[in-house]
This record gives structure tokens, C-alpha cells and sequence, in this order.
């Protein structure tokens, strides 16, 4: 033992006191001893635990050794109390025995036994010591095992189970009592598709591999939960897997928030490329314009390019404050659908033969710059697909708005197909078909709902806006 062993020595006579202290120094070098006259003077040192070993003498004036063991007990219980007494009689030594005495130890005043004492102290402590880290060992694999945040299983080499935390019985209609002796692929966790895998994860464990895995559990509650787990290898000294450890992490909230989060992604990675769509109807006015412009001298045709650059800046901040925030919608004002229609209007400048009529402008609770952007997609797929002329109504539902047109309409074949990205009715090759699936990503920003039927009052197509 190479650490230094604290020995407190309790002796009312002063001379073996000494003769006592120095003997067993002499015999081990390792042990340092400090002497008390009585056992109300060795008390503090024990509360303090700052001793490894109690000796005493039986007899004292008003007190006995065995009232300085139960106070050692009562304190520190695995402190070893030896009794080294000259009091020598069955009784004391049964007495001392009863109550839990480390070792017992007559005076004979002989040289060679104070070399026996100091063996059976070093051999006492050593025990001690022992016993203290296998119980911190012991708390310490108990406070990772009762993990309130992870299931813990302990299982033998050919997979029965040893061992189940609390937190493990949570998420199965069974007890430890249950599975403890199971195979533990055939234990409640796993469903019938898993349990050659999970029995294979077993014996790879066995052969010393640690295996990680990602699964899902049935539970009670009837929601499945997924976890992030391993099964480990529990080695001796020679290197022999002699148990194997499996805990698993629930990751049921996190995976959805991946997904959310995934998704969140996609639908403002679709956002950004119908922000461009949208683009190109401002770009396309400024450009021509800008070329009137030039071509006839008139300043209106100037100022309709001025619109369109200020609109093509109103949905870069758009698309910016959308990107930073997360939030295809912002929070929603009170707007009047004519007055947005006609900026609409304006941005897509549309043939001067087409015409917009409105009956019974609804009011709306909307997000401004996406209604615009959506009716903009309305109006220009009108012109695209309709004649010069085409006509455009706009009117009130009672939870919503309707659009339709006089175009050649959307086929019953094609209404389920229309609002996919990519997605086109147009015969020629420039058809993105990103327009209308703009409008229905705005649409179910608003938490709203979109149907395509014939036009009612025109010949070609109407959408249905209900917002409720």
C-alpha cells in the first residue's frame, strides 16, 4: 500500500500510549498515528473523517471502547475500529464482536505483535478502501444507469437481460421483473421486424464490436418514439467481453424538429425560386417600357418603368425578410382586395386590351405583399394563356374571394396537377409552371384553402380563395 494510513490510537496510559505509537511506525512506515488520551477526545477526528483506522483500549474512565466504536459506526461504517486491550475475557470479546468490531487484540507487551497489529491495520484500511471505491463505483454506475434520460439495459454475453432502468420500463406495458431472464430481443421494445437485427447487434456486442443504431419503439401511450442508441462491449482485464451495456436516447422531439426544420428549408427554397418567378413580370415591364420610352419620347412609359423597378426592390425586401425570418407570411393587416388588385395590375401591365372588373371588393385579413404577389400570378397566367382581350373577374365569397377569366379554362384531368412546381398547360416551351404553385404555397401560408372550378360568369376558369 503506497498511500500514508492515518491511525488514531486511544490509550488512557501515557507510556504504552507512546510505546504503542512508535512500534507500529517502526513495523510500517506508511502508518502515521496520533494518540488521544480518552474516546470524547478522538470524536472529532472522526466527524471530520480524517483517520483510516480507530485502535483503542477497552477501559476508560467513564467510557469503554465499544462506546468509541458506536460513534465510529453512527459517523463513518466503514471505518475499521480495532480493540487492543489488556482486558482480555470472552465477554469483552463477545461484546465487541456483537457490535461490529474490525478486529480484537490483547496486550502482551511482546515486539513481534505490534508487527501482527500493524498487518491487521494495513490489512483493514486496504479492505476499507476497497470497499469505499467499490461503493462509489457502485453509486456512480447506478446514477448513469437510473439516467432519467436514457434507457439502460445490462445483458449477458448470449443476450439475456441482467438488468433494465426505470426510464426503460417507461415506454413498454412491462415490469424489470418482466424481461429480467429474456432474451433480449424478444423483450416488449422491439416490434417482430427487428428482433434478427437486434439479436445480431447482440452478438456483434459479444465479439467486442460496439454497435450503434437508430430505431423506432412502440410505447403505451401508442406514439412511436425514436431512439439514438448503442450496444457496448463491458470488458475485464484480459480483454473478455463479459457483459454488454445498451442505452438509447429518446430522439422522437429532435427527429421532428429535423423534419420541421427540413421542411421549413423546402418550402423557402420553393419560396425563393416563385420570388424569382415573380420577378420576371416587373423585369419584363421595365425592359419594355424602357424601350418605348426610348422609342417614342413619352415620359409615361418612363414612369410605368419606374413602377416596375420599385416593385422588383418591394419583393427583393420581401424575399430578404422572408429568408431572415423563417416566415413565408408575415402578420397579417386588414386589406382591401380591389386596392391590391389593382397594384397587381399595374406590376404585370398586361395588354391594353384586357380588362378587370370587381363586384363586392372583400375585405381581407392577409399578408399584403403576399396577396399581391398571388393575384399578380392569377393575372398574369390569364394573359398568358388567354386571348388579348381577356376578361378578369374578381368578386366576394362569404369566406373568401373568387378569380376567374374568359381563357380557354384548366381541364378537370389537369386541376390536381396545376399548383406543382414545374407543372404547365402551355404548349410551348417557356412554361415554368411556377406561377400558380406560388400561389398555392401563399395560399397555404395564409392557412387557407384553394379550389379550381369552371367560371360561373365568364367562359374560362375560376379560383376559389376561402379563407375560413
Amino acid at each position: 500500500m503506497d498511500e500514508s494510513i492515518r491511525v488514531l490510537y486511544v490509550e488512557s496510559d501515557p507510556q504504552f500510549r507512546e510505546l504503542t505509537a512508535d512500534s507500529l511506525t517502526n513495523a510500517n512506515d506508511a502508518i502515521d498515528v496520533r494518540s488521544r488520551a480518552h474516546p470524547d477526545d478522538a470524536v472529532p477526528a472522526i466527524r471530520d473523517r480524517d483517520v483510516d483506522c480507530v485502535i483503542t483500549d477497552y477501559e476508560f474512565d467513564g467510557a469503554t471502547g465499544l462506546d468509541l466504536l458506536d460513534v465510529a459506526r453512527e459517523e463513518s461504517p466503514n471505518l475499521p475500529v480495532i480493540l487492543f486491550t489488556g482486558t482480555g475475557s470472552e465477554e469483552v470479546a463477545s461484546r465487541a464482536i456483537s457490535a461490529g468490531i474490525t478486529d480484537y487484540f490483547q496486550k502482551t507487551g511482546r515486539q513481534k505483535q505490534y508487527a501482527l497489529l500493524a498487518n491487521r491495520v494495513e490489512n483493514a484500511v486496504e479492505s476499507s478502501r476497497r470497499e469505499r471505491e467499490r461503493r462509489r463505483n457502485q453509486r456512480q454506475f447506478e446514477a448513469i444507469f437510473e439516467d432519467p434520460k436514457l434507457l439502460v439495459g445490462l445483458l449477458e454475453t448470449d443476450g439475456t437481460v441482467r438488468d433494465v432502468n426505470r426510464t426503460a420500463t417507461k415506454y413498454v406495458p412491462a415490469s424489470r421483473e418482466d424481461v429480467v431472464g429474456e432474451p433480449f430481443w424478444e423483450t416488449p421494445w422491439w416490434t417482430d421486424e427487428l428482433r434478427e437485427e437486434v439479436k445480431g447487434w447482440v452478438e456483434a456486442a459479444a465479439s467486442g464490436q460496439y454497435v450503434g443504431y437508430e430505431t423506432t419503439h412502440p410505447n403505451p401511450g401508442g406514439r412511436e418514439i425514436t431512439v439514438e442508441g448503442n450496444f457496448r462491449p463491458v470488458t475485464d482485464g484480459e480483454g473478455d467481453v463479459t457483459a454488454i451495456v445498451v442505452s438509447a436516447r429518446d430522439v422522437t422531439e429532435r427527429r421532428a424538429r429535423e423534419r420541421e426544420l427540413k421542411r421549413q428549408y423546402e418550402r423557402l427554397d420553393d419560396f425563393a425560386s416563385f420570388v424569382s418567378h415573380d420577378f420576371q413580370s416587373p423585369i419584363s415591364t421595365a425592359r419594355g417600357r424602357l424601350e418605348l420610352a426610348r422609342e417614342t419620347g413619352a415620359d409615361e412609359h418612363v414612369e410605368r418603368a419606374v413602377d416596375a423597378v420599385e416593385r422588383i426592390d418591394r419583393l427583393r425586401t420581401d424575399l430578404a425578410e422572408t429568408l431572415r425570418s423563417g416566415e413565408i407570411v408575415s402578420d397579417p393587416t386588414d386589406v382591401a382586395t380591389e386596392d391590391v388588385l389593382a397594384d397587381a395590375w399595374v406590376a404585370v401591365d398586361p395588354p391594353a386590351a384586357a380588362s378587370v372588373s370587381v363586384r363586392e371588393s372583400p375585405e381581407l385579413r392577409a399578408d399584403r405583399d403576399g396577396l399581391q404577389r398571388l393575384l399578380e400570378n392569377f393575372v398574369r397566367n390569364s394573359i398568358e394563356h388567354g386571348p388579348a382581350d381577356v376578361e378578369i373577374l374578381v368578386g366576394s365569397l362569404d369566406n373568401g374571394f373568387y378569380y376567374e377569366d374568359s381563357g380557354p379554362g384548366i381541364g378537370p384531368e389537369h386541376r390536381d396537377r396545376v399548383f406543382s412546381p414545374g407543372f404547365s398547360t402551355k404548349r410551348e416551351e417557356n412554361g415554368t409552371g411556377m406561377g400558380l404553385a406560388g400561389v398555392r404555397q401563399i395560399v397555404l401560408a395564409h392557412r387557407w384553402t384553394l379550389d379550381i372550378e369552371d367560371a360561373q360568369t365568364l367562359s374560362g376558369v375560376r379560383f376559389e380563395i376561402h379563407t375560413e
